[in-house]
């Protein structure tokens, strides 16, 4: 049961896997020709792990997988600017993953860097060897962190509500979301109004910001306002399911070293509580190190709300 992947890519250009130099049980990059051009199929460990990410009975690769390996693929092409960041990132299609004997290779192409510019594109080859076009965006490197336009953060005030991680998983499951223990990454989490405070673990011996299930429990704490309006009776009658699929200015700093946890500050909504007829939800967020340094940060991003009934 090995994965196998041509070295031809779909696009052509770039076949990128995550690596290992940052923290990914995903795999290890493998440069390939003249070219900058990598290749990585999953591993049936790196897909088992995968599978614990499910919704409504399906198991789905995290759209988180296909940002970071966008993130990475620019760092890799160009490492003398360490702060890469996608002015736009669309996910275009879900990758489900099956039983079938071989699991699926992930790709993804850079463009050739213009002016520190570059277009980036993610695939995969299924185990037919198939190819399928997931997400697209553009991105562009530099030296400088860039500020989030918003209001700073606030400090979450002593009336806010403290969400247990059971009460959050618990409240996933109500909306067929299921995350196996690899997923559960939050460990504690408040919300005030829109404003959420949390803090999110890496996981053991995989500490970069970029491991998809890492950076999946990063967005996972959007939900937060929402679990917090339940509590206090306030929420819908009936939740559905609210996912990640459109970013904008999503920065990394690829410098900082990893740690052992993070704190996620993020701001959800505009000004007002989703309701019945909501299909889109605005957010932004900020993740920093114990020593309070950026690490990555989303100026804006859009969860998109499902349908009660909608399946893959």
């Amino acid at each position: 049961m090995r994965s196998v992947c041509g070295i031809v890519c779909l696009w052509g250009a770039l076949a990128l896997g995550v690596s290992k130099e940052c923290g990914n049980l995903l795999g290890e990059l493998e440069p390939v020709g003249i070219h900058p051009l990598f290749s990585l199929p999953l591993s049936c460990q790196a897909a088992q792990g995968m599978k614990q990410h499910v919704f409504r009975g399906q198991a789905v690769m995290p759209g988180a997988a296909f940002l970071s390996n966008s993130l990475l693929a620019a760092s890799k092409s160009a490492p003398e600017l360490p702060i890469v960041t996608l002015e736009s990132f669309k996910v275009l299609a879900p990758l489900l993953l099956t039983d079938a004997e071989r699991a699926p290779c992930l790709l993804t192409q850079l463009s050739s860097i213009e002016n520190r510019r570059a277009k980036v594109s993610c695939g995969s080859r299924d185990s037919s060897n198939r190819p399928a076009l997931h997400a697209v965006g553009e991105l562009k490197l530099g030296k400088t962190w860039p500020q989030l336009a918003g209001e700073p953060f606030p400090q979450i005030p002593h009336e806010s509500v403290e969400i247990s991680p059971q009460s959050l998983y618990n409240s996933f499951g109500l909306i067929g979301l299921q995350y196996g223990p690899l997923f559960q990454r939050v460990t504690y989490l408040t919300a005030h109004d829109l404003w959420v405070d949390a803090l999110v673990h890496p996981v053991p011996g995989e500490e970069s910001v970029l491991h998809p299930a890492f950076l999946d429990g990063v967005l996972q704490t959007l939900i937060a306002p929402l679990v917090a309006a339940g509590l206090r009776g306030e929420g819908p009658a009936s939740p559905r399911a609210a996912v990640p699929l459109f970013f904008k200015q999503v920065a990394w700093n690829a410098s900082l070293p990893p740690d052992s946890v993070y704190r996620v500050q993020a701001q959800v909504g505009d000004g007002e509580l989703p309701d019945a007829s909501t299909m889109y939800i605005k957010y932004r967020l900020l993740v920093t190190n114990q020593q309070g340094r950026p690490v990555l940060q989303i100026e804006e991003g859009r969860l998109t709300v499902l349908e009660a009934d909608f399946r893959f």
